[in-house]
C-alpha cells in the first residue's frame, strides 16, 4: 500500500494510489495514513514540498516565514509522520498539529516561557493539554521556580496553546461555584465547525 508522488521543477505532481489504510490519530497528531507517502523531487522549493505534503495527506499546513530552503534529490518512502519527521530532521524544523492545523516553524524559532497559573497547578495544565489533545510529549512542560508557574519549551504555535489553555483554565478556576461545591473547571475545543467540552474537577 503507497501514495507516490512524482514532482519536477514545474511543481506539476501526478499522485499514485495503490491502497490507504488509516490508523487512528495520536494526541495532538493528524489522523496519520499507514501507508508509505512517496514524494520525488527534482529541485523543489522547501515551502512548496510542506505545502504539497499537506495538500497530499489532507492536512492543512501552515508555515512560518522562517520556514526556507531548497530540496534536491530523493526523499525516502515512509509513512507521513515519519516523512514529515525525516523533512523536519533534514531541515532544521519543529512541527505542532493543534487539531487543525499542522503548524511548522524553525527550530531556532523555538522558544522557552514562563507561564502564569492562576488558581491551577502544572499538573491541571498538563491534564487540560491532554484532555484538548494539545499536548505533545516532544516539548517540554514543567513547574517553574515556586508555586504558580509553568516552564514550556517549544516552537511558537505550542507556547501559544500552552498560554491560551493556561489562560481559559484560570478564568473558570475563577468563576463562583455553588457553596460547598469544589470549583468545576471546563475547557471548549473547536475543531473546524464541531466543538468538545472538556470537564476537569
Amino acid at each position: 500500500m503507497t501514495f507516490k508522488y512524482s514532482c519536477l521543477q514545474s511543481n506539476a505532481c501526478i499522485l499514485f494510489v495503490v491502497g490507504i489504510a488509516v490508523v487512528p490519530a495520536a494526541a495532538a497528531e493528524p489522523a496519520w495514513s499507514s501507508a508509505p507517502y512517496e514524494y520525488v523531487v527534482v529541485d523543489q522549493d522547501l515551502r512548496t514540498v510542506l505545502l504539497q505534503f499537506g495538500a497530499n495527506t489532507g492536512a492543512r499546513v501552515a508555515l512560518s516565514d522562517a520556514v526556507q530552503g531548497r530540496v534536491r534529490g530523493r526523499l525516502p518512502a515512509l509513512p507521513p509522520r515519519q516523512f514529515i519527521e525525516h523533512v523536519a530532521q533534514a531541515y532544521g524544523l519543529d512541527w505542532f498539529f493543534d487539531g487543525s492545523v499542522l503548524s511548522v516553524s524553525a527550530v531556532a524559532e523555538a522558544e522557552t516561557r514562563f507561564v502564569p497559573l492562576t488558581g491551577i497547578d502544572v499538573r491541571a495544565l498538563e491534564a487540560g493539554l491532554r484532555g484538548a489533545d494539545l499536548y505533545d510529549p516532544r516539548f517540554s512542560l514543567r513547574a517553574g521556580p515556586g508555586t504558580g508557574m509553568a516552564l514550556v519549551s517549544g516552537p511558537p504555535r505550542y507556547l501559544k496553546a500552552v498560554q491560551e489553555t493556561a489562560d481559559a483554565l484560570a478564568v473558570h478556576a475563577a468563576a463562583p461555584s455553588p457553596a460547598g461545591a469544589a470549583p468545576a473547571v471546563s475547557l471548549t475545543v473547536f475543531r473546524g465547525s464541531s466543538e468538545r467540552k472538556v470537564e476537569f474537577p
